[in-house]
């Protein structure tokens, strides 16, 4: 995997956990999001310009996200799974 597919897996799975949310998933629903605002860090850039290129990311990739979750869907995908697939992409790209 790469960045772009590992946001947009990152993107796919937090919608599709709060779209589930019962309040059980809470945990796991932090976990993602821990992960993919590690996996959208930069230490190069102000905050200033981290938000707005993050913002930006989150704009183009939302298409992207969609045909992801329409995927997951399709072949009866978790979002538990989902949410494991972003954090372990994430976790090979920083290693």
């Amino acid at each position: 995997m790469n960045f772009d597919s590992c946001l947009i897996t990152h993107m796919a799975a937090i919608a599709k956990l709060e779209e589930a949310s019962d309040g059980t998933q809470t945990p796991l629903l932090g976990a993602l999001i821990a992960s993919q605002r590690e996996l959208l860090s930069d230490d190069t850039i102000e905050e200033d310009e981290l938000a707005l290129r993050t913002s930006t990311l989150m704009r183009a990739y939302s298409g992207a996200a969609d045909a992801a979750i329409a995927e997951a869907e399709a072949k009866g995908r978790a979002p538990q799974a989902l949410a494991a697939d972003a954090i372990a992409c994430r976790k090979a790209l920083a290693a």
